[in-house]
């Protein structure tokens, strides 16, 4: 009976062992499609500059604040310090309604060439181009 719980409680350890494992796994899973998301909004607010939809682009922008706003660094394999950086860029970005789009439109495709090159840097599976 005895051999029988120490075989049981051993199951148990390494069942337990694989859910953190998972978890884990998970959380990486969950950032790297957050750092998709939210190149995906930026690269959204670039169309819309395109389209001078200065306040929608806004607002793309905004989404990508928020979404990278929450990544934990540490569960998702990423340069905290970079992501950070990255973090205080996209809260001091505004496009303004201006005449020539090509700086606005290049200040965002930095910021999204920024989180793709994180991304690629974490230890989650890679980020498409």
């Amino acid at each position: 009976m005895s051999a029988e719980r120490a075989n049981h409680a051993a199951q148990l350890r390494k069942v337990e062992t694989q859910a953190a494992s998972t978890q884990a796994g998970m959380a990486k899973v969950q950032s790297l499609a957050d750092l998709t998301a939210a190149r995906c909004a930026l690269l959204q607010a670039v169309l819309d500059l395109d389209q001078r939809n200065f306040g929608t682009a806004n607002s793309h922008l905004r989404e990508a604040a928020r979404l990278a706003g929450g990544l934990d660094a540490a569960a998702g394999g990423v340069d905290a310090a970079r992501l950070g950086n990255l973090r205080s860029e996209l809260a001091a970005t505004d496009l303004n309604v201006v005449g020539d789009l090509a700086t606005e439109r290049q200040k965002v495709l930095a910021l999204a060439d920024e989180m793709t090159a994180i991304a690629s840097k974490s230890d989650a599976p890679p980020v498409a181009p």
